[in-house]
């Protein structure tokens, strides 16, 4: 008994074995074949090397409509936008043309002005300082009298001498020749508040 059913399962192992080579043997032989790449001794890849057009209209894309956003403008919102824009440049650059003022100002003027400050401007008269303000230009060949006022919120301190000149008025009138005389013997000199930074360091003081 023991040997018929050792029989049996050999058997049915070699019927399961003989049952799964032939479903693979016909598997295999019913599968397409892979298309072969005739590949030339000059290329190396599987593209023709003659060049062809292709026509964009007979391709077969789906072009889909695009959606905008509610609140976008149209090309002539847009437009009339931009004309708009373009009419309020104008209109500002003529009005600040026109309202510009006019500096009469001498060529050794001008030149001392040039050489002292990169930013010097000759049609305001004025260069940028280094904190960022603007300020005019005096130089030693300005004949009209310069008119200097004291600031109460300057960024630095008036020394003792300066004191008489802040509480007797806030502002007076220097001559051609008091600022010709400071800017010669002070580089330091800065004719808009009268005074120069001593070689000591500390505050600035008011030129005599």
């Amino acid at each position: 008994m023991r040997y018929f059913l050792a029989m049996l399962t050999g058997l049915a192992a070699t019927l399961g074995v003989f049952a799964g080579g032939v479903a693979f043997a016909v598997a295999y032989l019913s599968a397409e074949p892979v298309a072969e790449q005739n590949l030339s001794s000059a290329s190396s890849v599987a593209f023709s090397t003659t060049p062809r057009k292709i026509n964009p209209a007979d391709q077969n894309y789906e072009r889909i409509a695009s959606i905008l956003p509610p609140d976008t403008l149209s090309a002539s919102q847009v437009a009339e936008l931009v004309q708009d824009d373009v009419t309020d440049q104008m209109t500002t650059a003529s009005t600040t043309r026109e309202e510009a003022p006019k500096v009469s100002l001498s060529r050794e003027h001008v030149a001392w002005c040039s050489k002292r400050y990169r930013s010097y401007r000759p049609e305001t008269n004025s260069y940028r300082s280094y904190s960022g303000r603007s300020r005019e230009c005096v130089s030693p060949y300005d004949t009209k009298p310069v008119i200097v006022s004291v600031e109460a919120d300057a960024p630095y301190q008036e020394a003792s001498v300066a004191e008489p000149y802040r509480n007797d008025a806030s502002a007076f009138a220097m001559s051609a020749d008091h600022v010709s005389s400071c800017f010669a013997r002070y580089n330091s000199y800065r004719a808009e508040d009268n005074t120069y930074q001593p070689y000591g360091g500390g505050p600035r003081v008011q030129c005599e």
